[in-house]
């Protein structure tokens, strides 16, 4: 499961970065800010279709993961699901922080493919020993959120999680369009 949430959250932070350079190379930012639609909306209609293409790969690599590691199909608890959605949450809102950041400097871009791989350490899939790991588990949204998804696998659904992957998705998805209408303001 950690390699799947790392898999989404490659997406919806460097596809952002991509999106915005792409744009800036072209020449077509410009012309994004002075249509019709809000550059956030047509910038979350390319997160939108990204993510479904991500799922589209991401399922059938699940279902194969789940099945070579022996358990039977009797055993997906479909609960999981909530916490996998809402620890994607505060990913693309990282992916729009970065996003409003590279609209600004181009160079923040590659601060993304750094952070994916710090996302990657601090997730739990390593064993390695964090310091201070409760306070990581709030900073760093994958880590809680698979621990939360393991909670659920084996001791059934409590709400105290999902309230707070709750509250660290409206944290990290609020700060994220922020930075990235300010950006848009002052690009």
């Amino acid at each position: 499961i950690a390699l799947l949430i790392w898999l989404y959250a490659q997406e919806a932070i460097n596809q952002m970065c991509h999106y915005v350079l792409e744009e800036k190379y072209f020449g077509t930012i410009e012309q994004l800010f002075m249509s019709n639609y809000r550059p956030i909306a047509i910038f979350g209609a390319r997160v939108i279709s990204s993510f479904l293409i991500t799922t589209i790969t991401a399922v059938p690599l699940g279902f194969l993961m789940y099945m070579s590691a022996g358990f039977p199909q009797s055993e997906f608890h479909a609960i999981i699901l909530l916490p996998l959605f809402l620890t994607l949450i505060p990913l693309y809102g990282f992916g729009y922080m970065l996003g409003g950041l590279t609209l600004r400097y181009s160079n923040v871009s590659s601060v993304g493919s750094v952070l994916t791989y710090v996302l990657l350490i601090f997730s739990g899939i390593f064993p390695i020993q964090i310091p201070m790991e409760k306070l990581a588990d709030l900073i760093n949204p994958i880590g809680f959120g698979i621990k939360t998804i393991e909670s659920f696998s084996l001791e059934g659904f409590s709400w105290f999680p999902i309230g707070v992957l709750a509250l660290q998705g409206l944290i990290f998805m609020g700060t994220g369009l922020l930075v990235f209408n300010l950006s848009v303001y002052f690009a």
